[in-house]
């Protein structure tokens, strides 16, 4: 045999011994029945999962996803990269969920397909591969303001229903309407809403009705204008993310009056973590905690020197998630929070897709399907009992 023949053996050999170890591990895993796993220390059995081969769709199942990719709307420099950022993004999600092996790939021009092996929980993944994770530090208009955006919704809410018939110029009868009749049809939004700690709230069972009545109104010419631009509102409207209970016992949804340019985006977030106790009102509900850039740090110092004693609302994907009132300049280098009702896999996806970054368009899941492992699983069942055969003999 020449030198050359021996090393390619001892180089076979190698390998087949490497693969045979590496083997080893998947075979045992794959072979242990649910008893043995539960019996065997966490530790053990997460070293022996470690070392085992990772397993595609076909062997193990998991979730099909082909999401696409809505640019329209975006400047014609952002559109051209926006796959590219999209694909970085969702990947980055996608490793901090802790999938193992997943494959995330291009189709044509506007559309992304994502597999994700043994995937357990699927409706988590939805929201958090989808979601735009646009974060935005908002101020919120003061009451004076808030009373004149909605006096110029309900005048023009008002005009509305006219034409369609819903309210007649005069009443129908002589009887004289009550004060609270009065008002309900000369403010027909307004008088639905209470005001509570300076904000506007709506009871949880108008907010549909709200929604529908805002969706009349072209709310460009409704809204109070920027100076000197009639048509482009300087203020926006935004619903809280969680309900209100009131001393009355009813439950209420603050409808957010917001300034329509925001402080800063969540681009200025360096990194962001889960913290209980953040919030006061709920000291045993995790919060998310959010260091800055230096600039952004600069930049929410400064205002909140400017605006003691007044909201200011962090606002993700345009629903005001935690609006706090400003005590006291917060300098810079300190961490801003975001709190509210959340649940700790709530927060920690917060977290996640906070330090991936937004994505550069919205997107929608056009194409969805839950795969099972098939013939695959067959494989796997009859490789681990001849595995355990082998054992025997």
């Amino acid at each position: 045999m020449t030198s050359s023949m021996r090393w390619r053996t001892l180089l076979v050999i190698v390998v087949v011994l490497l693969s045979a170890w590496k083997a080893s591990y998947t075979f045992r895993f794959f072979s242990l029945s649910d008893d043995e796993r539960a019996q065997m220390p966490a530790e053990e059995l997460a070293a022996i999962e470690n070392q085992s081969l990772r397993l595609g769709l076909d062997l193990q199942g998991g979730m099909h996803l082909v999401l696409e990719v809505d640019k329209e709307g975006l400047p014609e420099e952002e559109a051209h990269d926006a796959m590219d950022r999209a694909l970085e993004v969702i990947s980055n999600r996608i490793d901090q969920f802790g999938v193992s092996e997943p494959s995330i790939q291009q189709e044509g021009d506007d559309r992304i397909i994502v597999q994700l092996p043994g995937l357990q929980d699927e409706q988590r993944a939805k929201r958090l591969i989808g979601r735009t994770a646009l974060l935005e530090f908002i101020p919120v208009e003061p009451p004076s303001d808030i009373d004149i955006v909605f006096r110029s919704i309900d005048a023009a809410l008002l005009h509305v229903m006219k034409d369609a018939g819903e309210l007649p110029a005069e009443p129908e009868s002589d009887v004289p309407l009550s004060e609270t009749e009065q008002i309900a049809r000369e403010r027909p939004f307004s008088s639905r809403s209470v005001y509570y700690n300076n904000l506007a709230l709506f009871p949880v069972e108008d907010v549909e009705w709200v929604d529908e009545q805002l969706a009349r109104l072209d709310l460009d010419d409704v809204l109070p204008s920027k100076e000197g631009q009639p048509g482009i509102p300087r203020v926006r409207l935004g619903w809280g993310a969680e309900d209100w209970t009131l001393p009355d016992g009813q439950e209420y949804r603050a409808l957010y009056v917001l300034q329509d340019e925001p402080i800063m985006t969540g681009s200025a977030v360096v990194s962001a973590d889960v913290r209980p106790g953040l919030d006061a009102d709920r000291p045993n509900s995790p919060g998310v905690s959010l260091r800055l850039t230096r600039q952004g740090g600069r930049i929410f110092a400064e205002h909140t020197a400017d605006h003691v004693g007044d909201y200011v609302a962090m606002v993700l994907d345009g629903k005001v998630q935690s609006a706090p009132v400003i005590e006291s300049r917060i300098p810079a280098g300190r961490p801003a929070s975001i709190t509210g009702d959340f649940t700790d896999e709530e927060a920690r996806d917060l977290t996640i897709m906070l330090r991936a970054g937004k994505l550069p368009a919205p997107m929608q899941v056009i194409e969805e399907r839950t795969v099972g492992p098939s013939l695959g699983h067959d494989c796997m069942t009859l490789g681990a009992l001849a595995w355990r055969l082998w054992g025997v003999l």
